[in-house]
């Protein structure tokens, strides 16, 4: 017979193979986790453990700050060098309906935390006054990654010595001496050093209304390596600075820009992305108009930039070409050839295009132009709200067919209009016949959540709102139009968004086989419904229905409906491509973004 052999009988380094596959959730507290409960078994399960339970510091809430604090200087001082990361997770201050991150490590600290392992810093939070009289130290020159919120508008942040800092976030705020500081070992030298950053190959940078930098700091800026760049709602002034920012960089390869004012037209993100543009503006002189240039190789190269303002931006007359403009747009380039890098522009484009992001804010009648432009693309990201077809019907046959001029699109994805503004084959026929017409109106997520301010449409919410007899109608319609839904539970915030996809779900099968059918290459494509958005920029809710190719029949597509109930303060749709997507998609799990 043989012998069984228990886990203590494993040798070290298959138990610590098979320790560093147990999931740690991070929603969780430790104590609650498979990691914790191994730790509490016996010496040798928790010697081997330890270093996994530490691995990841997350700190959820500002009062767990101090007795983390407590721990590490005190009886927990042995396990620091576990610690390879270390998450400060997001306090929303509100400030004129904007997110504003704040980070609270002072530097009049009395107390200091050493971690001298740490690969990973990131604080999107503020802590309390009452924390700050302890410090983190940044001392390690192995740091890859850091993530800070930064308060001088007038320097980049000294990372210098973080010899091996691969990936900086930077979160511009407004400095604010009565409540936050730089931590001590990112305070601003004096003057500025522009580099070069031979190490750091991500540059994300994001910024606000109170805060942004100026164009000297873009100019001087030298990162050799860089192959994935962000800057988000940077001002006005940056505009310039920022793409002559992009052109001399030849090594970077994603790209992921969003400004407040200035939409970039279709002409001038060709040129961008070829590394065939001219990004000066001639020396005092203000935005140049469009007349300014000489000859039309100059002409695009001064006029792309289009101050809009509401829904839709003015457009000069004669411009020739389709009318596509963009505030946001992401995009991933290949090289072709590669030459010397300059501000001026090249000649001949440097670059293909293999992903493209673009939030569209203007009639889009035009974009069959995109797959002329870009032939190559694998991933195609747009978004636009702007209602130009009455149906989602015409507005995805209009889409589909330009579809088959790409030969290698894989991935699609959209968010428009919301499905209310659409009319859908079912709204005639149902609606003379209801007895509930408020379910004739569901769109996902429900729209009538922002009459209520926020709160989730549930039924139990709605008898309170209504009374009971509409509840009772819209459960007897459900039961009766509905037969695979089970009886509804009151307090299911989701009940009636799941009716609306129910009704609607063979005519949007129907029509996102056409975008199927009309491109062979294509495997999956997704709908982002946008959800309610309140006077806070706050959305109640957002859905997400995923179509890909079934499993072994090229013919036949499978939908996947997800809707999720929770308020975001951001736009539910990323206009953003490669690993700036993934990041923020990372972020929102997390609850973060």
């Amino acid at each position: 017979m043989t012998r069984r052999t228990s886990l203590e009988d494993l040798p070290n380094e298959l138990l610590d193979d098979i320790i560093s596959h147990l999931p740690d959730l991070e929603s969780s507290p430790k104590k609650f986790t498979s990691l914790y409960a191994l730790s509490q078994t016996n010496k040798r399960l928790r010697v081997l453990s330890l270093p996994f339970l530490f691995r990841d510091l997350s700190i959820n809430y500002a009062h767990w700050w101090i007795p983390v604090v407590d721990y590490f200087m005190t009886e927990g001082k042995q396990n620091a060098p576990y610690v390879r990361s270390i998450r400060f997770l997001t306090y929303r201050n509100l400030v004129l309906g904007h997110l504003v991150p704040f980070i609270a490590i002072g530097s009049q600290a009395r107390g200091r935390l050493v971690f001298p392992n740490l690969r990973s810093f990131e604080c999107f939070g503020d802590l309390p006054r009452s924390t700050r009289r302890f410090r983190v130290d940044l001392p390690n020159k192995d740091l890859r990654h850091l993530t800070l919120v930064y308060q001088c508008s007038r320097l980049f942040p000294p990372v210098e010595h973080l010899p091996q800092l691969k990936s900086l976030h930077i979160l511009l705020s407004p400095p604010r001496l009565d409540n936050c500081v730089c931590p001590n070992c990112l305070k601003p030298s004096t003057s500025l050093f522009s580099g070069p950053y031979n190490s750091i190959s991500r540059l994300s940078i994001e910024a606000n209304e109170f805060a942004t930098w100026p164009t000297s700091i873009w100019k001087s800026l030298q990162f050799p390596n860089l192959k994935v760049f962000s800057c988000r709602d940077l001002g006005d002034d940056c505009v310039y600075p920022v793409y002559a920012f992009v052109q001399r960089h030849s090594k970077l390869l994603q790209v992921n820009v969003a400004f407040k004012d200035k939409a970039l037209r279709l002409e001038g993100l060709i040129k961008l992305i070829q590394g065939t543009g001219k990004w000066e503006v001639p020396d005092g002189a203000d935005i140049p108009p469009r007349v300014l240039a000489s000859g039309p190789n100059d002409a695009l190269d001064v006029a792309e930039f289009v101050h809009y303002g509401g829904a839709f931006p003015s457009y000069p007359d004669d411009i020739p070409g389709p009318r596509i403009v963009f505030p946001e747009f992401g995009f991933i380039r290949e090289p072709i050839r590669m030459e010397r890098p300059s501000r001026r522009g090249l000649l001949t484009p440097q670059y293909k295009t293999t992903a493209l992001a673009l939030r569209l804010v203007a009639d889009i009648h035009g974009i069959d132009s995109l797959s002329e432009h870009f032939p190559d693309v694998e991933e195609v990201r747009l978004e636009s709200y702007t209602t130009w077809s009455d149906s989602f019907r015409s507005w995805t046959t209009s889409i589909a067919a330009h579809f088959g001029k790409w030969k290698r699109l894989r991935k699609f994805a959209f968010g428009c209009v919301s499905p209310d503004d659409w009319v859908w084959p079912s709204d005639g026929v149902r609606a003379a016949s209801s007895v509930t017409p408020i379910l004739d109106a569901i769109a996902p997520p429900a729209d009538f959540t922002y009459n209520y301010r926020g709160i989730g449409l549930t039924l139990a919410v709605l008898k309170a709102l209504e009374g009971a007899s509409i509840v009772d109608r819209i459960k007897a319609r459900i039961q009766t139009e509905f037969p695979g839904i089970p009886p509804p539970d009151e307090n299911d915030s989701s009940i009636l968004t799941r009716c609306w996809r129910d009704l609607h779900h063979d005519q949007v099968k129907e029509t996102i086989s056409l975008l199927f059918e009309s491109c062979p290459s294509l495997e999956e494509v997704d709908w982002y419904l946008p959800g309610c958005c309140d006077a806070y920029e706050e959305y109640d809710g957002y859905s997400i229905w995923k179509w890909k190719i079934r499993p072994g029949s090229p013919k036949s597509i499978v939908g996947n409906f997800i809707y999720y109930d929770r308020r975001l303060t951001h736009r539910l749709f990323d206009t953003l491509v490669g690993e700036e997507l993934e990041y923020v998609q990372q972020l929102r799990e997390r609850g973060l973004y």
